[in-house]
């Protein structure tokens, strides 16, 4: 049985205590740091460890958080540990770390440089946690690369893809062996995810550093809508996941460049995977359409952001009289088309219907952004449209079930992440009836029916607006159509094409059709 080690805190510099409340911490200069309380005959030993804060409160907005350890040589860079704090079900927060030699002291460093978090904590708690298989016996789980160097941070506009690549990290390690690349703006995920994750930290994922990884893997997988490094030796089995063929589909909204990249990047992709990965059989049908591809297995996300809210805690339940503003959560890119949308809320003014609008995650693409205030302003609606850059999701989540209704006029979905975050806080739907989202909403949203004529979403929107009936009936049915998605479903079915991909390598069956050039509407 593992020996739990409980160490408290004595701040040395750039860290201010409360008078008022034990436990509680402003960081007030570049380099905050903590000694651990320890007794100088106890080491700690080499092993997987369990870090749970004691007495702590606000640790998840800790980014920059590491852990310095004397092994011998003091203080040094090369052993620092970065560590992420998330929080449990129990209300509590949790790190993992990793001595790969026994440890004499430990230094917690809570942030560096200009940030100034002020947080709660009094102990850390350093369980060890027995591995998951002896190490004498060999892991029959296959070994499985994932490749997250390109991932952007959080607050970079990571979205969707993002929050797909997180939930990788939540659930694979449950059913494979799992090494998984990284750039160093992402360190935080070390101690973010389980122990049993492999983190290699790469300036860039080309041959030169990829190469020793590829040869260690029974399955490489990029998950990251193209496909890296550009020549993947034939051995090696791969797994691509292109997000959509908008590009196929709806040509004039890319330009020459745009477009001439995407054949290049997704063409390859296409061409060198085993299994290719779909978001959703409307994906799927358009790989075989446009590429011929047939070994194509079809991935479903979820509602991401609030299945995390239901598994920390229960979600307070819809308000009986929601606030009277309509929320889109979308990127402004130009088949999102916000611009019809605000046209819409200005006709309604017209008519006498003010339909307050929140535009979130507009603060990425500075020129759509100032597109969409523009249009506003012009036509007089600046107070009932709120632009809104990447919100925390916390706020985001408020945000989301406090709305009357969600309205999504979008052109073009692979999937719709959103969507089900909908479906599941009980928030009405109104949709466009293209690409995906009838796969994934079925008949728990409304839609619209011209998304392309501002007059017809108008009509839409007020119809549903006023409608109590209506809006009841779509949350009830949301509420049933979300159950289809779970990222735990994600997973077991990331894993069966994974293993179906290996299999298919060992026969030499493949997708990959005789010309990948493909059709363009």
């Amino acid at each position: 049985m593992f020996v739990t080690h409980m160490l408290r805190l004595t701040a040395l510099h750039d860290l201010l205590a409360s008078s008022d409340e034990p436990g509680s911490w402003a960081v007030c200069g570049d380099d905050p740091q903590f000694l651990l309380a320890w007794r100088p005959s106890v080491a700690l030993a080499a092993g997987t460890y369990e870090i749970h804060a004691v007495g702590g409160c606000g640790l998840e907005t800790l980014a920059r958080a590491s852990l310095y350890l004397d092994t011998g040589a003091g203080f040094n860079e090369a052993d620092r540990i970065h560590i992420a704090f998330r929080a449990t079900a129990a209300g509590g927060s949790i790190a993992w770390a990793r001595f790969a030699r026994p440890v004499r002291a430990i230094r917690f460093d809570p942030t560096e440089g200009l940030e100034r978090p002020t947080f709660r904590l009094q102990a850390l708690r350093f369980k060890r946690v027995k591995p998951a298989r002896p190490s004498a016996v060999a892991d029959p789980r296959p070994k499985v690369l994932l490749n997250l160097v390109r991932l952007l941070p959080a607050n970079a506009g990571a979205g969707g893809a993002g929050r797909l690549c997180l939930a990788l990290l939540t659930h694979l390690p449950k059913h494979v062996q799992l090494r998984v690349a990284i750039s160093p703006h992402n360190v935080a995920l070390i101690g973010s995810y389980s122990p049993d994750i492999d983190f290699v930290v790469l300036p860039t994922d080309d041959n030169a550093h990829m190469q020793p990884h590829l040869d260690w893997c029974a399955c490489y997988v990029d998950p990251l809508n193209a496909l890296r490094p550009t020549s993947i030796d034939a051995r090696t089995t791969v797994i691509a996941l292109v997000l959509d063929l908008q590009h196929l589909e709806m040509p004039w909204l890319f330009s020459a460049k745009e477009m001439n990249a995407r054949l290049a990047e997704y063409g390859y992709a296409i061409h060198r995977s085993e299994r290719l990965l779909a978001l959703s059989e409307t994906e799927r049908t358009n790989f075989a359409r446009h590429y011929g591809a047939s070994t194509v297995s079809v991935i479903h996300l979820s509602g991401f952001m609030a299945e995390d809210a239901a598994a920390l805690q229960p979600v307070d339940p819809r308000p009986a009289l929601p606030s009277p503003y309509c929320i889109y959560p979308a990127v402004p890119w130009l088949h999102k088309n916000h611009e019809a949308l605000v046209q819409a809320v200005a006709l309604l003014r017209r008519r006498g219907i003010d339909i307050p609008l929140w535009l979130t995650n507009t603060g990425g693409l500075a020129g759509h952004g100032a597109r969409i205030a523009r249009l506003s302003s012009s036509l007089n609606v600046d107070d009932l449209v709120t632009r809104a850059p990447f919100l925390p999701e916390g706020d985001l989540l408020e945000l989301t079930r406090n709305a009357r209704m969600m309205v999504f006029p979008s052109l073009y979905e692979g999937f719709g992440i959103p969507l089900v975050d909908a479906m599941r806080l009980g928030v009405p739907v109104l949709a466009s009836r293209l690409a995906a989202i009838p796969e994934i909403c079925d008949d728990a949203c409304a839609y619209f029916a011209n998304p392309l004529n501002p007059l017809a979403i108008a009509r839409d929107m007020a119809r549903l607006w006023h409608d109590e009936t209506l809006l009841r009936d779509l949350s009830a049915k949301g509420a049933r159509q979300c159950e289809k998605f779970s990222s735990e479903k994600m997973g077991r079915d990331f894993v069966a094409a994974i293993r179906q991909a290996i299999a298919d390598h060992a026969e030499g069956r493949s997708h990959r059709p005789d010309d990948v050039r493909p059709s363009v509407r």
